[in-house]
């Protein structure tokens, strides 16, 4: 040891030459500094993108709850129309002043299914340019993120779901137009249809209305 210490204050050696040079010593250290700073700057950038993932999952939790309340919405309006209850109820058998608020509130749910395909189109698009992202692929692949099992399956997962809302909301939507139009008013049929369609939505399942 007592060798080695000599020959480094002689400046012999790799890490004598450093330590007696000054400015190979600087250099070092300045090398060093940017090292650390550059690991730095790209661990902060990479916790970014993760908080990004984390926001991905989230976001499209939120969105299919608004069109979850949206149909829910819906669904009450519909079934508020068998006994005339309701805006709509009004509309249909008096053709009141009612007729301004069921347009806002047509306004607002289409307005949910709209919101509700563009949140479904980025989120695709951030997937696959994160995927695709060298740097960012290979991070997420290290933390499981990129797990066909897990984290990519719940997204697509999430996706399906929203897509299957999205067409549930435009079909009570399409409910509400021929609604509003009065083209079913007194038909029994469609409004044994509807009433079946509510059952059918409290088990869980979805009926198609053959209009």
């Amino acid at each position: 040891m007592s060798e080695i210490f000599e020959k480094i204050n002689k400046g012999e050696g790799t890490v004598g030459k450093i330590l007696t040079d000054e400015k190979l010593y600087n250099q070092a250290t300045e090398l060093t500094k940017r090292a650390d700073q550059s690991l730095s700057s790209i661990i902060a950038e990479l916790e970014k993108v993760s908080e990004i993932f984390k926001g991905l999952g989230s976001g499209v939790s939120e969105v299919i709850l608004n069109v979850n309340n949206a149909v829910a919405q819906v669904d009450t309006i519909i079934s508020e129309v068998h006994q005339g209850r309701g805006m709509l109820g009004q509309v249909l058998m008096e053709g009141s002043r009612y007729d301004s608020l069921f347009t806002i509130t047509m306004t607002e749910i289409q307005k949910t299914s709209a919101d509700a395909r563009l949140a479904a189109s980025r989120l695709a698009e951030n997937m696959e340019a994160l995927k695709h992202n060298w740097l960012f692929k290979s991070y997420f692949e290290e933390r499981g993120y990129w797990d066909k099992a897990e984290y990519e399956d719940r997204i697509d997962a999430s996706l399906r779901e929203l897509d299957e809302k999205i067409k549930l909301i435009e079909k009570r939507i399409e409910v509400l137009r021929k609604l509003e139009e009065k083209e079913i008013v007194g038909d029994k049929d469609m409004f044994a249809q509807i009433k079946a369609s509510e059952m059918n939505i409290k088990k869980g399942k979805t009926k198609e209305f053959n209009y």
